[in-house]
């Protein structure tokens, strides 16, 4: 069985975002000494499945959007 690239990145960006934010909105929240690290596990294991599901569902969209917005477009002439 192979793994898509597509798949693999969705998975790994949406872990390392999970992570990150669920670590930086705890310690905003409750401060380093209340963010203990079994409560910041459970915050990321409940925001890694929905990141997942987002980034797989937007990721395309997404890619198309930036697409546009980064080709020059001609300005008509009225």
């Amino acid at each position: 069985m192979s793994l898509s690239p597509r798949v693999v990145s969705a998975a790994l960006m949406s872990m390392l975002m999970s992570l990150f934010m669920t670590g930086w909105i705890g310690w905003l929240h409750a401060g380093w000494p209340a963010l203990a690290p079994v409560r910041w596990g459970h915050a990321f294991l409940a925001a890694w499945p929905a990141a997942f599901v987002m980034v797989i569902v937007l990721g395309v969209p997404v890619a198309r959007l930036v697409q546009w917005l980064v080709t020059p477009h001609r300005q008509s002439r009225a």
